[in-house]
């Protein structure tokens, strides 16, 4: 079991939220002190920039990457773009809206000692999927088997 985190950097991509940002951001630095934490943010109107900031001031292991001026905006887009910054051995990319619980993390990161990709799997979602949504995870997911030769 790893005790130390200061080797990988969790980037949290964002878009207004302002609701989970400080208990997700809370919760990983009490679980995992030493861990880097970036969050990308991509113009947030609703405080989710002030709070990041905020607790940077006293976690210098957590750092808001603003991409409000970016022309791409977007999940994979603020994910791209924070690995640039990253000088971790391990990345771990988690949504911000606590759907990604944060006490998988370590087990994550358990496992990047073992294998160099580690994949987490949602099983529970907090509200219905569209049926559009539904089918193109069930794309994405068999897609990414398939070329990750798990099929």
């Amino acid at each position: 079991m790893v005790k130390d985190y200061s080797s990988t950097t969790v980037i949290i991509p964002t878009l207004n939220e302002h609701e989970n940002i400080r208990h997700l951001l809370y919760r990983l630095l009490e679980l995992y002190p030493s861990i880097n934490i970036i969050v990308a943010d991509d113009g947030s109107k609703d405080g989710t920039q002030e709070i990041v900031k905020n607790i940077s001031i006293n976690f210098s292991n957590v750092m808001l990457f603003d991409r409000s001026n970016e022309r791409i905006k977007g999940l994979c887009a603020s994910a791209i773009g924070a690995v640039k910054l990253v000088n971790t051995e391990n990345l771990i990319v988690m949504d911000g809206d606590l759907q990604h619980p944060p006490e998988k993390v370590g087990e994550l990161i358990n496992n990047l000692a073992n294998y160099s990709l580690v994949i987490g799997v949602r099983n529970k979602i907090k509200e219905p999927w569209s049926m559009h949504r539904k089918l193109l995870s069930v794309i994405a997911t068999a897609f990414a088997k398939l070329r990750l030769r798990l099929c």
